[in-house]
């Protein structure tokens, strides 16, 4: 049975610790990417809907 060494599970913690940690912030990245995208389409559609036709 292979021996398993404290500082490599010290090493394997830390690494997880800091993936979640990036991950995270990507994931906050892409929201706020995409609630401003959402707000920017809201606003083109509400200039939009105000925004008189002109006849053919």
């Amino acid at each position: 049975m292979p021996t398993i060494n404290a500082n490599d599970q010290d090493e394997k913690a830390e690494e997880a610790v800091t993936k979640a940690n990036t991950d995270l912030k990507d994931q906050g990245d892409i929201a706020a990417d995409d609630a401003g995208g959402t707000a920017a389409a809201h606003r083109v559609d509400e200039a939009l809907s105000k925004t008189p036709i002109a006849p053919d």
